[in-house]
């Protein structure tokens, strides 16, 4: 059941019923009509998912990098169901593949309690690890990101671009939380370096803003050569492009974690969150996440990791090692816990005695 897109309901809870969802998720209201009223938001909401979490035997709650400590949608609106269904239908609630974070000081609150009614709670960096313990969830475990599952299929780098390459190249990135206007700093930096250091760029773009702000760069630039991924290419693909080029370059934290999963170096911008400098910690990575407009920092990593590029693609080829260790670990867990479900054990004690429990609460 995605997040979707903001519907009339959202509307309606946001402009009258914030306060009440949010004093509801930190059990500050307690009643009999609150329940009701947190029930019937739910349903003004998420319609027929409610109905369907009700029936179910356990609930996966999956909200990557959602969370941005910045507005109803992307906060409450994104605690209520998982919420709904720990306390008002008592199902086993696993939250998994996450990244916990906010700048808000009153929703570290909400947090705190929402996330103690689950059953897991699984982040997938360990900055997230080391938040969620500061604001008093203890439980919390590492359990790395799916996207660490990509693999390149092996597709020659011709097939995968939309014109000839000449030159190493460089795949470009914008950021999921920054205007383009910000993007458009570092789209500027790296096709100056391309101009002076015989480097090509492909850029790895979706929003038809960030590929128009690109193009008007390198037209400026005296129109310097610019490739772009080819039509209709799949995830495979792209991992088989990111593997055939000397680095990546952007905010994109998925995008990293597919250029890491191929041994291939990045430098590493702004995405939003904390969620990118847990990136580098769980990889040990030897660079520092970059301001859109360090131009300086910025060459200087590009410089390093084109000349180093197999220091840099060794080194993440071995922390790939210990990341797919620690999945395999977390995938067994969720095993675990769901036919624990299935036979109706207490999943608490499941988890206490549980020997990937103990090894990814560790990972701090």
């Amino acid at each position: 059941m995605p997040l979707g897109h903001k519907t009339f309901g959202d509307r309606v809870a946001e402009m009258i019923f914030r306060r009440f969802i949010a004093d509801y998720i930190a059990a500050q209201a307690t009643s009999v009509v609150a329940d009701w009223w947190f029930l019937w938001l739910n349903r003004l909401i998420h319609g027929s998912h409610v109905a369907r979490v009700a029936q179910a035997d356990v609930v996966l709650f999956m909200a990557e990098g959602t969370m941005n400590g910045q507005s109803f949608f992307r906060n409450h609106r994104l605690l209520m169901l998982p919420v709904l269904a720990a306390k008002r239908f008592a199902k086993p609630v696993l939250s998994l593949n996450q990244t916990l974070y906010t700048t808000d000081p009153e929703f570290r609150s909400i947090i705190r309690t929402a996330y103690s009614h689950f059953e897991l709670v699984a982040v997938r960096e360990p900055a997230s690890l080391s938040f969620a313990r500061e604001i008093g969830l203890p439980q919390a475990l590492l359990f790395p990101d799916s996207a660490f599952r990509a693999r390149s299929n092996g597709r020659p780098l011709r097939e995968l671009v939309t014109g000839p390459v000449t030159a190493p190249l460089v795949c470009l990135t914008g950021s999921g939380d920054c205007p383009v206007k910000e993007s458009a700093q570092h789209f500027q930096i790296v096709m100056e370096f391309a101009r002076t250091n015989g480097v090509q760029v492909c850029g790895l773009l979706w929003r038809r803003k960030e590929i128009d702000t690109l193009r008007q760069i390198a037209r400026a630039a005296g129109g310097q050569p610019l490739l772009f991924p080819a039509p209709g290419l799949a995830y495979e693909d792209v991992s088989a492009l990111l593997a055939q080029s000397a680095c990546l370059v952007g905010g994109r934290y998925h995008s990293a974690i597919q250029a890491a999963a191929v041994a291939t170096p990045f430098v590493v911008l702004p995405s939003g969150s904390h969620k990118t400098q847990g990136l580098l910690k769980l990889l040990d990575y030897p660079l520092r996440e970059r301001a859109f407009d360090d131009a300086a920092g910025i060459q200087t990593d590009l410089i390093d990791v084109l000349r180093r590029r197999d220091v840099y693609a060794a080194h993440l080829a071995s922390r790939m090692d210990e990341v797919r260790r620690l999945r395999s670990r977390g995938i067994a867990l969720v095993a675990r816990l769901i036919a624990a479900v299935s036979s109706g054990k207490m999943l608490s004690d499941v988890l206490a005695s549980a020997p990937e429990a103990e090894i990814l609460r560790g990972k701090a």
